[in-house]
C-alpha cells in the first residue's frame, strides 16, 4: 500500500498530522515509513513509532528508556524489556509540541540505523531449545486461560444470559469513548474481524450497538457505538465482571505477581 492509498480512504485529520510528524523528521534523519491496514509504521532499522488512526484522535505511539508525562496521554506509559511503552493523542498537527518533537528524537536516535526488516522475535538468534518445561508452560497458560474465560463467562450469563464475548466488545467501545472503527476494536480485542462482525451483528439487533457510516467499499469510514441501552447494560454488567475477575484471577496475584505477569505477556507478544 502506498501513503498515498492510505489517505485516500481515511479521514482527513491524518494526513495533517502524518506531514507535521514527518516535517520534524526531516530536521532529524531518513525515515521508512510503512503504511498499512491499521496505521503507519516510521522506521529505521525497525519500527521506533506508529500512527493509528482512532475515532477522534490519531494515536502517536513510541518507546522510551525512561517515562515522560504529557497532558495528551490518557494512559501510563507500559514498561517492557526496559523500556517504556508511550502513547499520545493527537486531534490535529498543532498538538505535536516541543515535547513531542523531543521524545519523538529521542525514539529515533535510540533505534539502530540500518536496513528494515521483517519483524522476528528479538531473541530469535538466541532462542533456547524448546524443551518439555517450555511447552508445558505453553499448555499450562493455554489451559488457564480458557478455564478463567469459561469461569467469567458463567457468571455473566448466569445473571445477564449475555456472554464474556459480547461484554468483551461493549467494554472495548467503552474504552474507546463510546465509539470506534471495527478495525479498531479487532485490534483491541485480537479477533478476526468476521469473528468481531458476527458479534457485532447480534449486538446490533438487539439494540446494544449502532454502525454509523461507510458507503460502497470503504470501510474504514464505518463507526460503531454504543446505543444509550448498551452504556447502561456495560456499566450493569461491569460490576459482575469486575466480581468475577476478582474472585477467580486478581485476588490470587500480588501487585509485583500482576507487574511480571503484564511484562512476561508483552514480551511474547508485543505485536500480535
Amino acid at each position: 500500500m502506498s501513503i498515498e492509498d492510505y489517505f485516500a480512504t481515511g479521514p482527513a485529520r491524518e494526513q495533517p498530522i502524518f506531514e507535521a510528524v514527518m516535517e520534524h523528521f526531516a530536521t532529524v534523519g531518513p525515515v521508512h515509513v510503512e503504511p498499512v491496514s491499521v496505521g503507519i509504521f516510521l522506521k529505521r532499522s525497525r519500527s521506533f513509532a506508529q500512527l493509528r488512526p482512532m475515532t477522534r484522535w490519531v494515536a502517536l505511539s513510541f518507546s522510551l528508556p525512561r517515562t515522560v508525562s504529557h497532558r495528551l496521554m490518557s494512559r501510563r506509559p507500559i514498561p517492557h524489556a526496559g523500556r517504556y511503552h508511550h502513547v499520545v493523542n493527537l486531534a490535529g498537527p498543532e498538538d505535536v509540541d516541543d515535547d513531542i518533537r523531543t521524545w519523538l528524537t529521542e525514539a529515533y536516535l535510540d533505534t539502530p540505523a540500518g536496513e528494515c526488516r521483517t519483524r522476528r522475535p528479538a531473541r530469535l538468534g538466541s532462542m533456547t531449545r524448546l524443551d518439555a518445561a517450555r511447552v508445558g508452560a505453553w499448555r499450562d497458560m493455554q489451559s488457564v486461560t480458557a478455564a478463567l474465560e469459561r469461569a467469567i463467562d458463567a457468571e455473566l450469563r448466569a445473571e445477564w444470559d449475555l456472554s464474556l464475548g459480547w461484554f468483551d466488545v461493549l467494554a472495548a467501545l467503552q474504552r474507546s469513548g463510546g465509539a470506534a472503527r471495527p478495525s479498531e476494536l479487532a485490534d483491541q480485542l485480537r479477533l478476526v474481524r468476521s469473528s468481531l462482525s458476527r458479534r457485532l451483528d447480534r449486538l446490533e439487533e438487539d439494540g446494544w450497538v449502532v454502525r454509523r457510516g461507510g458507503t460502497g467499499v470503504d470501510h474504514r469510514s464505518v463507526v460503531v457505538e454504543l446505543t444509550r441501552r448498551g452504556r447502561a447494560l456495560w456499566r450493569e454488567m461491569n460490576v459482575t465482571y469486575r466480581r468475577a475477575v476478582q474472585r477467580h484471577f486478581a485476588s490470587w496475584l500480588d501487585d509485583a505477581e500482576i507487574v511480571a505477569l503484564r511484562v512476561i505477556t508483552a514480551q511474547v507478544a508485543p505485536e500480535l
